[in-house]
């Protein structure tokens, strides 16, 4: 098990790759298949870390990385029109007043990816109700 497995398991195909010609609901698919590949059991599994310790591998976790982010940051450099923008009411790695730290940032800074999860699965959920 290695990053390689990882990116096999959880992100098969570039934010950038992927974006093209995707509609929100598969690139929300994309980007929650990502996050939850970071939970710690995951990265046990794959043999990325040991003991809270990264030990193996690396893979950037920003808007390079995000189909969302290709759709709707990189281009403008604003997220106008992102699922999570409309679920949350903000960008994910902005904190909101009531917040310790934004969804994004729970990550970067704790390493707890559930905050992105929990908000892409609310995302996802909008897209669902609009396909029908």
């Amino acid at each position: 098990m290695s990053l390689t497995t990882w990116e096999k398991e959880f992100y098969p195909i570039t934010a950038e790759e992927f974006e093209k010609g995707a509609n929100d609901r598969a690139l929300v698919d994309h980007s929650l298949r990502k996050w939850r590949g970071l939970r710690i059991e995951n990265l046990r599994r794959h043999k990325l870390i040991q003991e809270g310790c990264q030990i193996g591998g690396f893979l950037a976790i920003d808007d390079r990385t995000c189909a969302l982010c290709a759709r709707y940051l990189r281009p403008r450099g604003m997220c106008d029109g992102c699922p999570i923008v409309e679920v949350r009411g903000d960008r994910c790695d902005n904190k909101k007043d009531e917040e310790d730290e934004s969804p994004y940032h729970r990550f970067t800074c704790f390493g707890n990816p559930e905050p992105m999860i929990t908000l892409l699965e609310e995302a996802l959920a909008v897209q669902k109700v609009r396909e029908k």
